[in-house]
């Protein structure tokens, strides 16, 4: 009976080296496969991150593109429009249908007195009103609209309906130089209404330089 009983001992013992083996091997395969698991999840995330930060980079680059485009474009087409709009602008007040009295190109003596392009005009208008009230013949009363060569240097007779722009532009061709007129008649030219040096009256003479 011993030895039966030591035969069945050594026969447990011989099979639990088996069974050892088949549980390390489990073991084993539980690892691999937690293994595979962390680096599935890891390659997906590394692909997620790299996925973002791909995207992030295009909507940079796209959005300096964006920019560097919209400044050429300005540079370009909106600029050039400013500056030509200037220009037109510029033709149009040197046009005299606009109004008489405007003028682009102040003379230095106004400049001087600190004076500027809406003051020439208003005193343009006034001289015209004033001369209304000293012929007393407002109703009537008409500017005359000189060409350039209408009227010679030396003395000048005025006439009813003029004005020192008018007569500048009979002389010189520019209503804007009327200052020489008023520079060389200085003492017989009164004052308008605003406190401005620019009033002439019918019959009165006048030397054109």
């Amino acid at each position: 009976m011993a030895k039966k009983r030591r035969n069945k001992k050594q026969i447990r013992q011989e099979k639990m080296p088996a069974i050892t083996h088949v549980t390390s091997n489990k073991q084993k395969g539980l690892l691999l496969n937690l293994f595979e698991r962390i680096y599935n999840l890891s390659l997906y995330k590394f692909r997620l991150i790299s996925l973002v930060l791909i995207t992030i980079g295009v909507y940079l680059v796209t959005l300096g593109i964006l920019n560097i485009s919209k400044v050429i474009l300005e540079q370009v087409f909106i600029k050039p429009e400013i500056d030509g709009g200037s220009v037109i602008s510029d033709e149009k007040l040197e046009d005299k249908s606009i109004g008489e009295g405007i003028s682009t190109n102040i003379p230095e003596e106004i400049k001087d007195a600190g004076k500027t392009v809406s003051s020439v005009k208003t005193t343009a208008e006034i001289a015209r009103m004033e001369s209304l009230k000293k012929t007393n013949e407002i109703g009537v009363w008409v500017a005359t609209d000189y060409k350039d060569g209408d009227i010679g240097k030396g003395n000048y007779t005025v006439v009813k309906g003029d004005t020192l722009w008018e007569i500048s532009e009979a002389v010189y061709g520019n209503g804007a130089n009327w200052s020489q007129i008023l520079a060389a008649n200085s003492s017989s030219i009164g004052f308008l209404a605003n406190g401005s040096q620019a009033l002439i009256v019918p019959g009165q003479v006048l030397v054109i330089p």
